[in-house]
């Protein structure tokens, strides 16, 4: 269930030359919308009339203005944890972005699907009995299924990463203090950045650094031969067993992955996960982050999925135990790990 759209460098292109106009492509990823969405559920509210205002000032903008914006006139989609005015989408929308609407995620981003009690299930493109993965499985299935080129997503275990898999898209989690952003929970407990999704990687790359204001993100090529790359498939959880199985599926495709890695001269290293095994350490931080996020956003547990209020209520247990606390020493090692 997939529409093949010019890609967000390609687009932005048109309108830069005046072969098509903002608005004209933002009516044609509205038709899309209106077209997939009732199906694939990837958006919960369409932002008609930011994204027409948006589209007629690039198309007002003299010849010399539109040359000057990398985005000019690229539809794009919003994960409902952000605003227009966040810094993480207010670059873009400098850059020449029109916004089309914000994209479904779970409630209070908790889960590695989307689906939530008011909006139903996410599904994904590619195969709409399955999953398109989460949290940012909305941005993910609008991306993938042609809706829109380009999207903003965050993630702070997996929820930017998790979705691009599940739906055969491009993502990229940008380190630390790379993408300026503002997210509920203290950014998920400083675990969360925003991140672009795209179908291909030069538009993944465009829009990386745009959100970060550095334009010598955006050049792609060729990997230096030589490069390591680390390759793990033990699983990142254990206590003195695997907690969490790597089915053998998955450890052959990442082996696959890896032999084209060396096939282009690059070296792969069979290396172990740098983040701690303790499952207590990532339940602890799973379970406070959705806690604070809660605080947050005044949202009593009254209002909470019954799953969801589960994990908020032993979120606030480790709280008053200290287990998310500044002075916890396992804790701070588990942070620093």
């Amino acid at each position: 269930m997939t529409t093949d759209p010019l890609s967000a460098i390609a687009t932005a292109e048109a309108v830069r030359t005046g072969v098509t106009g903002a608005l004209e492509t933002l009516d044609a990823a509205f038709d899309r919308v209106d077209d997939l969405n009732p199906s694939l559920r990837a958006f919960t509210t369409l932002l008609r009339a930011d994204g027409r205002a948006a589209g007629a000032a690039v198309d007002a903008g003299t010849p010399e203005a539109r040359a000057r914006l990398p985005l000019a006139g690229v539809p794009l989609a919003i994960k409902s944890t952000v605003t227009l005015d966040n810094p993480v989408v207010a670059p873009l929308l400098a850059a020449g972005a029109v916004p089309v609407g914000v994209t479904a995620a779970p409630q209070l981003c908790t889960w590695g699907m989307t689906d939530s009690d008011p909006h139903g299930i996410t599904r994904n493109p590619r195969d709409t009995s399955l999953s398109a993965g989460g949290s940012s499985g909305g941005s993910a299935a609008a991306v993938a299924s042609g809706m829109v080129p380009l999207a903003v997503g965050d993630d702070g275990m997996g929820s930017l990463r998790i979705p691009a898999a599940a739906c055969g898209i491009v993502t990229i989690k940008p380190g630390a203090g790379v993408v300026p952003t503002r997210l509920s929970g203290d950014n998920w407990g400083g675990l969360a950045e925003s991140g672009p999704l795209g179908r291909t990687v030069g538009d993944v790359a465009l829009a990386l650094s745009v959100m970060a204001g550095r334009p010598e993100l955006a050049r792609t090529g060729p990997v230096p031969g030589g490069t390591r790359v680390g390759l793990s498939v033990a699983s990142p959880i254990r206590l003195g067993r695997d907690l969490v199985r790597v089915h053998a599926p998955w450890v052959r495709a990442a082996r696959e992955a890896a032999s084209q890695l060396l096939a282009e001269n690059l070296v792969v290293v069979d290396t172990p996960l740098p983040s701690p095994r303790d499952p207590v350490l990532y339940l602890a931080r799973w379970t406070s982050a959705v806690a604070r996020a809660a605080e947050e956003e005044n949202l009593p547990l009254s209002a909470m999925e019954r799953r969801t209020r589960h994990h908020a209520l032993l979120g606030r247990t480790v709280f008053r135990r200290g287990g998310a606390g500044d002075d916890d020493t396992r804790w701070n090692r588990g942070v620093r790990a």
